[in-house]
């Protein structure tokens, strides 16, 4: 328990000390203001899609369209992958006699992939390389 007697410790300090001080809480200020602006756009945006979503529901619950709910919430329609895809192959090379078959390398080649069966989805972008080269007698 205190003591009613004593008296509190009191702090002195320089003007540079608060000055700086002022200077720190003014930029804590800065950001917590910048942050609640910005997580209020994003509760206000989060209310508004739940409104439209909730009126579509109410509107269409028998025949609910998976991509009309994407578009309400903002969700992409469409996904993007990495797919893993292993290759190897053959093919019948003609030369001219005497071609010097050592000097053809992995690095004589380049490798393409597209598709040729499907319309609901492309190849946005890919990455294949020749990493061998065996050349049989």
């Amino acid at each position: 328990m205190e003591n009613p007697q004593e008296t509190p410790e009191v702090v002195v300090k320089s003007v540079e000390e608060l000055t700086a001080e002022v200077e720190r809480l003014t930029k804590e200020l800065g950001f917590a203001t910048s942050e609640n602006e910005r997580v209020s756009k994003w509760w206000r945006d989060l209310e508004r899609k739940k409104e439209a979503l909730e009126e579509y529901l109410d509107e269409n619950w028998d025949d609910i369209e998976a991509e009309q709910v994407a578009e309400i919430m903002g969700i992409d329609a469409e996904v993007e992958k990495e797919v893993s895809v292993e290759i190897s192959g053959t093919m019948t090379i003609k030369a001219p006699r005497g071609f010097d078959w050592d000097d053809l390398s992995y690095s004589s080649f380049t490798v393409s992939i597209e598709t040729n069966w499907s319309e609901t989805f492309s190849i946005e972008s890919y990455d294949l390389d020749v990493n061998s080269t065996d050349v049989q007698d």
